[in-house]
């Protein structure tokens, strides 16, 4: 049985919707999880930072979890930084959570805040250096 225009926009509506709400019970659960383990260190929750990965997340969604306070992304490819980036909001904080590899440390220093991922010493030495130069 052929759907019709109506049916296929309601059925993406409704996808969409079930991903916002799943994006938002998420970062609830997330939250009470940070808290409780804070009130248990005797830490405060202001010492904890939550990275949200956006691995095969599109920009609309990394969108979405900016607009319900998320301020750091992890991201662990280069080639996806280098096209979901420029979309986001400035203020947002970028990790680098994947592989460097030595040829593109020059785009991990233009796109990233901060490198979680480091395998080398030759290559921080790299990072640096060009870090530096970019006046970071």
């Amino acid at each position: 049985m052929l759907q019709s225009c109506a049916e296929i926009r309601c059925q993406r509506y409704w996808r969409r919707i079930q991903g916002e709400l799943q994006l938002l019970d998420g970062l609830k659960r997330v939250r009470e999880r940070i808290a409780a383990a804070c009130e248990k260190a005797g830490r405060s929750e202001d010492e904890v930072r939550v990275v949200a990965v956006t691995k095969y997340v599109d920009v609309p969604a990394i969108e979405k979890a900016v607009a319900q306070g998320i301020v750091d992304i992890g991201e662990n490819r280069v080639q996806e930084a280098r096209v979901k980036f420029p979309q986001l909001p400035p203020h947002v904080i970028r990790h680098m959570i994947g592989h460097v590899q030595t040829n593109k440390a020059r785009h991990v220093v233009e796109l990233f805040h901060w490198v979680h991922s480091l395998d080398r010493l030759s290559l921080a030495q790299s990072l640096s250096k060009r870090a530096t130069a970019a006046g970071k």
